[in-house]
């Protein structure tokens, strides 16, 4: 569950811009062919870190992989071990502060 979590966090800084993106798409009132084509665009643009990372496997060698792969989930563990906690307080104390605010007014 952890992982999910995560995951979902992680992706959020890609999906949102992206449902913006399909929104501002949509009013702008295309042809269907230039929708799709917009829409394949952006679609390949957001998932360009992930082909980069594939194609970065793909051409290192085993050993030189494994070791860039190795450091990169070193700084994803500690980055979520000790920066996501702190940052978790903080959104959930503005949290409460803006639903007390709410309340109030």
């Amino acid at each position: 569950m952890g992982f999910a979590i995560a995951s979902t966090i992680a992706d959020l800084t890609s999906a949102l811009p992206y449902f913006v993106a399909v929104s501002q798409i949509e009013s702008v009132r295309l042809g269907v062919l230039q929708t799709t084509l917009m829409l394949g665009w952006y679609n390949l643009l957001y998932c360009a870190p992930l082909l980069a990372l594939i194609a970065g496997r793909m051409s290192l060698g085993k050993a030189a992989s494994a070791h860039f792969f190795g450091r990169l989930r070193s700084a994803i563990d500690w980055a979520f071990a000790k920066l996501l906690p702190p940052l978790l307080v903080v959104a959930g104390v503005g949290l409460i502060i803006d639903g007390a605010r709410r309340l109030v007014a």
